[in-house]
């Protein structure tokens, strides 16, 4: 079952871009379902079996990771606030605020100029990006 929701072709090619480049980054999460696509004022997201990926530019949003689910993120210019669990996170895009629950496997970071906190977890973090600044806090 699909569950499609988009606006925009701009959306609609983030999330393809971020569906095709990171796909199945190890989540943890028994969740199974089907993959749902949803885009709108918030971004575009793409649940394909345990993995989240985000794309959108210049937006506020609030995604949730669950139990152990695992996030890929793409676009530009936005905050995110991903409450839950995250296993692993992967952030490609540029000038993103995200600030996480927790995260507990790692992070990899290839993007530039984005600013992550996670409150809890002890990733191992990747920073092959640039100008990106990881805490803990």
């Amino acid at each position: 079952m699909y569950t499609v929701r988009l606006i925009g072709g701009i959306a609609a090619a983030v999330v393809s871009a971020v569906t095709l480049g990171l796909t199945g980054c190890g989540a943890e999460s028994s969740d199974t379902n089907a993959p749902t696509v949803t885009a709108g004022t918030s971004g575009a997201q793409v649940e394909v079996g345990n993995t989240i990926n985000y794309g959108s530019f210049g937006t506020t949003a609030d995604i949730d990771c669950a139990d152990g689910k695992s996030l890929n993120v793409g676009g530009a210019n936005n905050t995110l606030t991903v409450t839950g669990r995250c296993a692993n996170v992967n952030i490609g895009g540029s000038d993103n605020k995200i600030t996480f629950d927790r995260i507990d496997k790692g992070i990899d970071l290839v993007g530039v100029n984005n600013t992550v906190t996670y409150k809890e977890g002890d990733p191992k973090v990747t920073n092959t990006g640039s100008g990106n600044t990881i805490s803990k806090g």
